[in-house]
């Protein structure tokens, strides 16, 4: 484990256990490399750890800042599976995810995705708001960026079997024309027998009449018969 990722676990357990920074944690960022005090410092301002301001421009590691934004969605209180945010906050996240060197939008979506990972978050109502109101203001805010982003990242991890939470991230933050013809299908199957999966084949329409999909659904069964019979015309 780097220097890096010990201060961000210290800091990810302190927001799970008081929801406060810990003075120890505080003390413990000006032992990192400035690379690292790069990657992470708008992270520790969000979360309410104050630290120095990081003076000159550094390389930052992609992985540090995805570390980074997931720790900030405890801020959320995502581990609870009943976050609370308002439009104001969730700016101050994309824009501490832009305004970090080498800042991604993509960034604030792969970093959602490992929040829902790491902290084995349930698809509830309110979770499946938060996923709306993160992809609709990092389209909005940051469009060409967002578009442009490699997606493959998140192709991959639909071929390894992930959560209804997270796939109903992908199913609104996957642009259809980066959508690989097997992400599509695990989109699908992994929100069957969840409140979303007749909505999943209406958002996931144009990608159903895609030749390389095709061959795909004839082998999906769906058990809610909804969502089957919206499936019905594409087979």
């Amino acid at each position: 484990m780097t220097k890096t990722s010990e201060f961000i676990s210290h800091v990810e357990a302190d927001l799970r256990t008081t929801r406060q920074i810990s003075e120890a944690t505080k003390a413990s960022f000006d032992a990192l490399p400035a690379e690292s005090r790069a990657a992470i410092r708008q992270m520790t301002a969000f979360v309410g750890c104050e630290t120095p301001a990081v003076v000159g421009s550094y390389p930052t590691n992609p992985q540090d800042r995805v570390n980074a934004v997931a720790v900030m969605f405890l801020d959320f209180q995502i581990d609870t599976h009943d976050p609370k945010w308002s439009s104001w906050r969730l700016e101050k996240l994309l824009e501490a995810v832009l305004t970090t060197p080498q800042g991604e939008v993509v960034d604030l979506i792969r970093g959602f995705d490992l929040a829902l990972k790491k902290y084995n978050v349930n698809l509830t109502e309110t979770v499946a708001n938060l996923v709306k109101d993160v992809v609709i203001l990092s389209f909005t805010r940051a469009r060409t960026a967002y578009q442009q982003a490699s997606w493959g990242w998140a192709n991959e991890e639909l071929t390894k079997g992930v959560s209804p939470a997270r796939c109903y991230l992908f199913l609104h933050a996957l642009p259809p024309e980066k959508a690989s013809p097997t992400a599509v299908v695990a989109i699908l199957r992994g929100l069957d027998g969840t409140p979303y999966s007749a909505q999943a084949v209406d958002i996931r329409s144009d990608d159903l009449e895609r030749a390389d999909v095709k061959p795909l659904l004839r082998e999906l069964n769906l058990s809610n018969p909804e969502a089957a019979e919206k499936l019905r015309p594409y087979l």
